[in-house]
């Protein structure tokens, strides 16, 4: 009975804090709405399937078929030659263009593997990979019990899929850095290291400097050697280093505003966690359609992505992406501005 009571005691001192907390709250809700905004992005008017233009060279069954799955945007377009679909893709009217041989019914009811040729936009990794794979698919499925045809697949720009997928791990690194400053902080607190560098007179704008300061080094570290071991060096690359800094400073803010304003570790490390996977939706569902583009676009990690997109991979020189900047450039000011003030409001 004894044992009852002090477990009865124990689990309702446990709910207690938990719901004093906040912690079970946001671990309940979180992925909840984490699983709703996957549903409502990935179907319905919200899903955008890749835009394809298709130069058929005497085959209509196949194209048509396309148009039926409904799993592709088949473009209304009429290219007279394969390199207008090229420039069409090239030109950003689509996502990749498909060019379908002479007889390719005929061919694939004889056992035989015409090929297909699909050229991507390698810019755009997430959409070349998604238009190389549904079309593969949609290859088997045509061909029925028969082997598909070949699939060549073509890239613009002639980027591997290290290259062409290395802004989105170079942005998952930066994220990180929340972790890092904001554990560190919260370390610092509990050790009353932090406390004994405010009596001791250290300006809160020179505090938030040095802590930022380091996480940009390491980030720098770190996306240098993944570069290296990428083939990443390509394109703008001061543009490049340009946003990783930029994206770095916020997320170091980031943390070290959780860090100063969490009660604890534990708490700190349940907030870098629900932060970064919302902060990871900016770069998983950057291409997203409807309104919830609209809340993407409010993410500093959308606008890092778009930034090291437009400068890795697009390799532009001539139009910086100003917008982009820009709102990093104010996440950082306003993030810098509340992580002093939270520090004072510390001292006081």
């Amino acid at each position: 009975m004894k044992g009852i009571k002090q477990f009865l005691y124990l689990l309702r001192k446990d709910f207690k804090e938990s719901i004093r907390t906040g912690g079970i709250i946001m671990f309940l809700l979180f992925p909840v709405a984490l699983s709703f905004i996957f549903a409502y992005t990935l179907g319905g008017e919200n899903f955008q399937p890749p835009k394809l233009v298709a130069y058929d060279r005497g085959s209509p069954d196949f194209v048509q078929f396309l148009r039926e799955q409904e799993v592709f945007q088949v473009l209304d377009l009429q290219p007279e030659s394969w390199e207008d679909a090229r420039q069409a893709v090239k030109d950003g009217e689509a996502h990749a263009a498909v060019m379908v041989p002479e007889d390719f019914k005929r061919q694939i009811n004889e056992g035989k593997r015409p090929e297909v040729t699909l050229v991507v936009d390698d810019t755009m990794p997430m959409q070349a990979i998604l238009a190389r794979e549904t079309l593969e698919r949609q290859l088997w499925v045509y061909s029925v019990e028969t082997p598909p045809g070949h699939l060549n697949i073509i890239t613009l720009k002639g980027l591997s899929v290290q290259q062409s997928m290395l802004p989105t791990w170079i942005v998952m690194g930066i994220l990180s850095m929340i972790m890092f400053v904001s554990i560190g902080v919260a370390e610092e607190k509990e050790n009353k290291t932090l406390n004994a560098l405010l009596l001791a007179s250290v300006d809160q704008k020179t505090l938030v400097s040095s802590k930022v300061t380091l996480g940009v080094f390491f980030i720098g570290v770190m996306v240098t050697v993944m570069m290296a071991l990428n083939k990443g060096f390509i394109g703008n690359i001061p543009g490049s280093y340009l946003f990783v800094f930029m994206g770095a400073v916020v997320c170091a803010e980031m943390g070290l505003l959780i860090g100063v304003l969490a009660p604890d570790q534990a708490t700190a490390g349940m907030y870098n966690t629900v932060l970064y996977m919302a902060l990871l939706l900016g770069a998983v569902l950057a291409k997203a359609a409807g309104p919830v583009k609209r809340v993407i676009q409010t993410l500093p990690s959308y606008h890092i992505l778009e930034g090291l997109e437009k400068m890795m991979l697009k390799g532009s020189f001539d139009s910086f992406p100003w917008p982009n900047a820009g709102v990093l450039g104010a996440y950082g000011l306003v993030l810098f501005a509340l992580s002093v003030w939270a520090l004072k409001k510390r001292e006081v």
